[in-house]
């Protein structure tokens, strides 16, 4: 069986293609991944900062509550 050699050229650029795109794909992952290494202790910190001052509203919450709830019983 005869292949035309431009048929033959024409798959082995295409087979070459596929694997560059393969190969440059997990060095971009890889890349990635490493810069997300670098970032965590920034982003935990964030979110530890975001959760702190969540936190400290609901207790600012309750806090007014107590002591909206003593008064009440105080005018009765």
């Amino acid at each position: 069986m005869f292949i035309p050699g431009w048929i033959l050229v024409v798959f082995i650029f295409i087979l070459i293609d596929y694997f560059l795109q393969k190969r440059n794909v997990s060095i971009l992952e890889k890349e990635r991944d490493s810069l997300m290494m670098k970032l965590s202790p920034y982003l935990i910190k964030e979110e530890r900062e975001k959760a702190d001052k969540e936190l400290f509203a609901m207790e600012e919450e309750m806090f007014k509550d107590v002591k909206n709830s003593k008064t009440k019983k105080k005018k009765k």
